[in-house]
């Protein structure tokens, strides 16, 4: 087995309802629909309890609703989405009868804060947003640490020791290894991708080149002072091969397993080297719950998820519809656990919201050009069309859209599989900074990640006043 050391260096580095449409629709903003005006406050969000809607929401009588949160990925914007997922998890703490968090997936800077929601919603009510493990990560990471191309850890052909990454994960083995509470459980989805593809060969013989590599497992707790069980989840269909992670010896080594994976979702090509992950490859059975042995394992090198699947959404689906298979397997009425029927088998349920966490999407709308024609010639003689010119124009727009078209695919065939999933897409009431800087170089100044943070504490609110609480 390749160890991961997870340990620092020794030389110090300075430092709503369900839909039936088929298209994304936004995450319900504010009450009435007004756009939130005032800039996010810091003293406004200095505790939970002052924001009383939050804790003291009135019950609903229906069930909990059953939720995944697919977290994009997107380098410093993950400060942003940990402000928002604070907010979130502590709301569905202190509501358990308004929401089920199943899954959680995420690729990159999204799979670090999967793991963080991990933690805070296994452990009990965080009132202080500035002694959340959220922030305590997200607003010490500066620019100099990640970029430590001089240091003598830095391998050839990266940028980074990757000291950030032992950071961060010393700070979360810490919090990982207290425990969370008896009655918690959550199936967690990290997206990397392969440094090099592997063929997937098909019953009939049909050679596909793949890079795309998905690990999913289910995180328990086992009360506090015992660290959680962790155990591969399957997910995939009969017939279809499954990667898994190699858990099972003690919980020290099972949590730096997941780190392995954790690593290499966040692994930015060229900034950090490739991450190598031991893994097994397993052909799902029906009623068979196949584990990864030291014989069978191999190890391969991968890089951030957010290559190929920066919105894991798709891979949240297909968790959820394997909750629910199992679920249908289990009673002989389709009923869930509080008695209210499921969808059929091989389908996920009806009330199930994917709440997808983009850092990007603005909730009023960008200025755009008027539309031009693109096509090549015209139909009058005297229209000409320079075509090298316009192609070497628009060469760069073409990049970046094919690029952002690529890394949201599984979105769109989430909605070939199923046009009327419930997905929800959550609403920026302004521009986080480190958008406006590539997300990348938010990294830069600390005040930036403090603001993006209560940006989107401010954004959560407002999801959660109209969708939740109200």
């Amino acid at each position: 087995m390749t160890a991961i050391d997870t340990n620092p260096p020794s030389s110090p580095v300075d430092s709503t309802a369900s839909g039936t449409d088929n298209s994304v629709s936004a995450a319900p903003t504010d009450i009435g629909g007004e756009p939130a005006l005032a800039l996010p406050d810091e003293n406004q969000y200095s505790s939970i309890s002052s924001n009383s809607h939050l804790a003291d929401a009135t019950a609903p009588e229906a069930p909990p609703t059953p939720l995944s949160i697919t977290i994009r990925g997107g380098s410093s914007l993950g400060a942003y989405e940990a402000g928002y997922l604070f907010m979130l998890t502590e709301a569905i703490k202190r509501n358990p009868d308004h929401f089920t968090p199943d899954v959680l997936s995420g690729a990159s800077a999204g799979t670090i804060n999967a793991i963080l929601s991990v933690v805070s919603l296994g452990t009990p009510p965080q009132d202080n947003p500035l002694e959340s493990i959220y922030y305590r990560i997200w607003t010490q990471l500066n620019f100099s640490e990640l970029i430590d191309v001089d240091s003598p850890l830095t391998p050839p052909g990266a940028l980074s020791s990757r000291h950030l990454l032992w950071r961060i994960a010393d700070q979360l083995r810490a919090e990982w290894l207290r425990g969370f509470k008896k009655d918690f459980s959550v199936v967690v989805g990290i997206s990397t991708t392969r440094l090099l593809p592997e063929k997937i060969i098909t019953p009939g013989g049909l050679e596909i080149p793949n890079q795309q590599a998905k690990f999913v497992f289910r995180v328990s707790g086992q009360g506090n002072g015992r660290p959680p069980a962790m155990a591969n989840f399957i997910w995939g269909n009969p017939g279809m091969e499954q990667l898994l992670l190699p858990f099972g010896t003690d919980a020290k080594t099972d949590f730096n397993v997941m780190m392995q994976a954790v690593f290499a979702s966040c692994g930015i090509p060229i900034v950090f080297p490739p991450q190598p992950i031991d893994y097994c490859v397993a052909k799902i059975r029906e009623n068979s719950t196949p584990v990864c042995t030291e014989n069978e394992m191999y190890t391969d090198s991968f890089v951030d998820g957010g290559v190929v699947d920066n919105s894991p959404i798709h891979l949240a689906y297909q968790v959820h519809k394997a909750i629910f298979s199992q679920k249908a397997d289990s009673t002989q009425a389709d009923l869930n656990e509080n008695n209210v029927p499921v969808s059929k088998k091989g389908t996920i349920g009806d009330d199930v919201i994917l709440l997808y966490l983009d850092p990007e999407h603005l909730r009023y709308p960008e200025q755009s050009s008027p539309r031009q024609d693109r096509s090549w010639g015209g139909m009058g003689e005297h229209q000409t069309y320079d075509r090298g010119v316009d192609l070497f124009a628009t060469l760069p727009k073409f990049v970046q859209g094919f690029v952002s078209s690529s890394r949201a695919s599984e979105i769109y065939s989430l909605l070939n599989t199923d046009p009327h999933a419930n997905i929800q897409r959550t609403e920026n009431s302004f521009a986080p900074i480190s958008a406006q800087l590539s997300g990348q170089f938010g990294f830069m100044e600390r005040e930036i990640l403090k603001y993006d943070f209560y940006l989107g504490m401010h954004d959560a609110e407002n999801y959660l006043r109209t969708a939740v609480l109200e």
